[in-house]
């Protein structure tokens, strides 16, 4: 999996592009991801993907 680390005013930032690559995250895992001991490290977490429906 690819993602991006950013940070800015004191907070980290987790950006997966879902868009170009197929990611499969259970909100367990994202946890675990954002422990700073355990895993990558940050406070905010987004993840990009595409519509498949319009309203």
């Amino acid at each position: 999996m690819q993602f991006s680390k950013m940070h800015g005013l004191g907070n980290d930032f987790m950006v997966v592009d879902g868009v170009t690559q197929n990611v499969y995250l259970t909100e367990e895992m994202i946890r675990t991801l954002s422990d700073r001991h355990r895993g990558i490290g940050f406070d905010n977490f987004y993840w990009l993907n595409r519509l498949t429906t319009l309203n």
